[in-house]
């Protein structure tokens, strides 16, 4: 039986071996930037949806937070000589995403596992990580509308898959305008045990404790989202959230958190991100290839992305000891995205509000930070043509064994 295994484990290697020597000519030249190239009104509208996926990243010591109202000064282990590192991975995985051919619904729907754990490091004595963000949930993606198909949520009767093959979009200079809801179910919490306060004193004050305090809440949110893309995206999202659980069971909302935290927020997005240009500081990618016998080089691409994350807090926050409410949290993000890396980009992010990170919600901040940003689902722009100022590298033709 190991011998079988073993022989078929062989051939399908070698089979895969054998497919891998197989490089396509210049035309398309798709694998330097991607590998599915389905050209249809659909995939255009699922890349704009990709374009909207949240900011990834981490960052090093390139980076600085700094109190706006602190009632108690930073501890040990709490991060009072500052942060080492922080990073955010923010990402979702698809679970039912239908590709091409299928019908309208389908291909204008995504349900995804998301997953979005957060950690920061302090520069304190043995450098400890301060409890982490952990959310997990459901999110769901739909195209309400868009101006090509004009479909309202669902198809009519009989033309469920009257543009499955529509390419004509693609090919024209036309905008695409769609509107899109996005919902999300969340469980964010520390992972700490029972308690919020490291003293008598710290309750007396309000002043959550950092390292050990506990802190749990599910939240669901909806958001209306428009984007118009002709050669740029541009979106724009309008939002509510609601606090979900009870003060015990298993989905638990802190009691100390009630009117504190907050039950309800209003939610904001705005973003923009360029049309593809070229790679200032390294222009082209050279290439040899097989197919004939030829050099090439082709432009490398590069875009910008602009991103402002807002949130007002609403509804009862009596029990908030602090100077005034803050209940405005807004981030923002710059984004150099390379189109030849496969994951990896630059970002610089900064925030005002309370800060982000679970218990400490007490504490209101700034922050800046500069580092290096994380896609494993990559935006492409609908008509990105990977092509663009291809050309002959040198009329030489090298000789091939």
């Amino acid at each position: 039986m190991k011998i079988r295994v073993y022989l078929f484990a062989a051939g399908l290697s070698a089979s895969l071996f054998a497919a891998a020597q197989h490089i396509p000519g210049p035309g398309p030249l798709v694998n330097w930037y991607e590998d599915y190239t389905d050209s249809t009104v659909y995939t255009a509208m699922q890349r704009m949806m990709n374009g909207l996926l949240p900011v990834s990243y981490f960052s090093l010591t390139t980076f600085s937070i700094r109190p706006v109202e602190r009632i108690l000064p930073l501890r040990e282990g709490e991060g009072k000589n500052g942060y080492l590192l922080e990073g955010q991975i923010d990402q979702v995985f698809p679970l039912v995403w239908n590709r091409n051919q299928e019908d309208h619904f389908a291909q204008t729907s995504r349900l995804s596992f998301r997953y979005a754990p957060a950690l920061r490091m302090s520069n304190d004595d043995s450098h400890v990580i301060i409890p982490t963000n952990q959310k997990v949930g459901l999110q769901f993606d739909k195209v309400l509308w868009d101006d090509q198909t004009r479909y309202i949520i669902f198809a009519p009767r009989g033309h469920k898959y009257a543009f499955k093959d529509n390419y004509q979009w693609m090919k024209s200079k036309a905008s695409l305008k769609m509107v899109q809801l996005q919902l999300n179910l969340m469980h964010f919490s520390n992972g700490q045990r029972s308690g919020v306060y490291a003293s008598r004193e710290d309750s007396l004050l309000q002043r959550n404790d950092y390292t050990k305090g506990d802190f749990s809440t599910n939240y669901f949110n909806a958001m209306i989202i428009y984007s118009c893309y002709r050669n740029s995206l541009l979106s724009a999202g309008l939002g509510y959230q609601k606090e979900l659980g009870s003060y015990d069971g298993t989905f638990n909302y802190g009691i100390e958190q009630e009117r504190r935290y907050g039950r309800h927020r209003l939610l904001g997005l705005v973003q923009y991100r360029t049309r593809p240009f070229s790679n200032p500081w390294s222009p082209h990618i050279r290439f040899y290839d097989p197919g004939t016998n030829k050099f090439y080089k082709v432009d490398r691409q590069i875009e910008l992305r602009f991103r402002l994350e807002t949130e007002y807090i609403a509804g009862d926050l009596s029990d908030f000891k602090r100077s005034k409410d803050y209940r405005m949290n807004t981030h923002f993000f710059a984004e150099l995205n390379f189109f030849r890396s496969r994951s990896l980009n630059v970002f610089i992010h900064g925030y005002y509000g309370r800060d982000y990170f679970n218990i400490r919600y007490d504490d209101i901040i700034w922050a800046a930070h500069v580092g290096g940003s994380i896609s494993l689902i990559r935006y492409r722009p609908p008509r990105f043509d990977p092509n663009e100022g291809l050309q002959e590298a040198e009329k030489r033709v090298r000789k091939v064994k």
